[in-house]
C-alpha cells in the first residue's frame, strides 16, 4: 500500500517538477497548483478501479492532493514525509467529516469513531492485505481515544483549532503510515 502511494506521488511530483521551477508570477503559480491538483487527482483515480463509493473516493483524493500541494516534495525523504502526513491527516479529517454528516459530533461515541475510521480505510484501500489491515487497525486504535477527547472539547474550539487538533492526532498516530 505505502509503496504504491509513494510511486503515485513520485510520478506526480516528477511530472510536475519542471513546472515548479518555471514559475515567475502569481498567475503562473496558481496555474501550476491547479495542474498539480489535476495530475495528482488523475493519478489518484487510476490507483484503484474497484471502489464501491467512487464519489467518496474522489473526494478523499482531492483532499489528499490538496494536502500534498502544501508539503515540500523536493527529495525522496520529503515525499515519504508528505505521504505520511497527508495520508494520516486526510484519513482523520475524512473520518470526522463523515461522522459529523452522518451522526453528528455531539452524538458520536468511541465505537462510532472506530467504525468510521475503519470505513475510511476501506474506502481508500478496498482490497487490504493483512499488513494494511494491521496498519489500519493500529492507526484507528491510536486515534480513537484522542478523537473522543477532542469531541468532548470541540464545542469550545474554533474550526481552525478543531482542524489543528485533528492534524495533531494524525501526527501522533502516523508512525504506522510510512512512505516507503
Amino acid at each position: 500500500m505505502q509503496f504504491y502511494i509513494k510511486i503515485v506521488l513520485a510520478v506526480i511530483i516528477t511530472g510536475f517538477f519542471p513546472l515548479l521551477t518555471a514559475a515567475e508570477t502569481t498567475d503562473d503559480a496558481n496555474k501550476q497548483a491547479e495542474s498539480f491538483q489535476a495530475i495528482c487527482l488523475s493519478s489518484w483515480m487510476k490507483r484503484v478501479s474497484d471502489v464501491g463509493n467512487m464519489t467518496g473516493y474522489k473526494s478523499f483524493g482531492e483532499k489528499y492532493c490538496a494536502c500534498a500541494l502544501t508539503q515540500p516534495l523536493d527529495t525522496d525523504a520529503a515525499v515519504d514525509k508528505a505521504i505520511q502526513v497527508c495520508m494520516s491527516r486526510t484519513l482523520l479529517h475524512n473520518t470526522m467529516d463523515s461522522l459529523e454528516e452522518e451522526i453528528g459530533l455531539e452524538k458520536a461515541n468511541d465505537k462510532d469513531i472506530s467504525q468510521f475510521c475503519q470505513d475510511t480505510w476501506n474506502l481508500v484501500f478496498p482490497k487490504m492485505t493483512p499488513q494494511v489491515k494491521e496498519t489500519a487497525t493500529s492507526f484507528c486504535n491510536c486515534s480513537q481515544p484522542k478523537l473522543v477527547a477532542l469531541l468532548k472539547n470541540s464545542s469550545n474550539m474554533t474550526d481552525k483549532e478543531y482542524d489543528a487538533q485533528i492534524d495533531s492526532v494524525a501526527t501522533s498516530c502516523s508512525e504506522s503510515i510510512q512512505g516507503g
